[in-house]
């Protein structure tokens, strides 16, 4: 499949458009590789990649520690099959008003949540990143796990709510398809997709349960303190 696209290319013109944050030389660098790639390609090897995607383990993970707190993430796996009903409910779990904003609407808590979707055919997953105020992190994870048991039971996509939230959503795409760009980037996907109704999003989000999550939890890198003498240490 490689070698019939690198033939496919080779019968074409091709203009290369190259944004580097350095220097022009970056571009004449990446054409002489591209070009290198479709006149000489490099042996065939075989990929250190599994075939299949093993499904993630259950439980918590942790994901060291960075300068910044970026929060914590409650993932769920998900067949492939609900990929449109996935973005659908990403979509209405992060509406103003919604029901990830109300959930940590605790003016004591201060907390933030957002759903995203990410995977490919073979693998998806739903995926939300929680953050909140130093020393409020748990508990605001804990609401969001809590949020996805009474998910799974049916009681936060109340069918008349569900169904004025789908019909809101329907309406803004409409509106955006009036955009000469959404409808030029609507030319690039595979196939159109596919109406999500509320009972698909039901069936999906009785599989959220929280014993079938991910727990991943991020720690602040400690600040350092000063130095003995009081004096900024310089390097040599």
């Amino acid at each position: 499949a490689v070698l019939a696209r690198q033939r496919e290319l080779l019968r074409l013109p091709h203009r290369l458009a190259l944004l580097s944050p350095t220097n022009a030389a970056d571009a004449s660098g990446a054409t002489r590789a591209l070009s290198r790639w479709l006149k000489t390609p490099d042996p065939l090897r075989p990929s250190p990649c599994e075939s299949e995607v093993a499904p993630p383990v259950r439980g918590e993970l942790s994901l060291g520690s960075s300068d910044t707190l970026e929060g914590n993430y409650v993932a769920f796996r998900i067949s492939p099959k609900w990929g449109n009903e996935a973005s659908v409910l990403a979509e209405l779990l992060n509406l103003p008003g919604g029901a990830l904003a109300r959930t940590l609407a605790d003016p004591d808590l201060v907390g933030a949540a957002r759903a995203l979707v990410f995977g490919t055919a073979s693998a998806r997953a739903l995926i939300v990143q929680v953050s909140a105020f130093q020393g409020r992190e748990a508990e605001a994870l804990s609401r969001i796990q809590k949020l996805f048991e009474r998910l799974s039971s049916g009681g936060v996509l109340i069918p008349a709510a569900l169904d004025q939230a789908l019909g809101r959503l329907r309406s803004a795409r409409r509106l955006a398809a009036l955009d000469p760009r959404y409808r030029l980037v609507q030319l690039l996907e595979p196939a159109p997709a596919a109406a999500v109704d509320a009972a698909a999003l039901r069936r999906l989000s009785s599989t959220l349960r929280p014993d079938t999550a991910v727990i991943g939890r991020t720690t602040a890198r400690p600040t350092p303190g000063p130095t003995p003498s009081g004096k900024t240490p310089t390097s040599r």
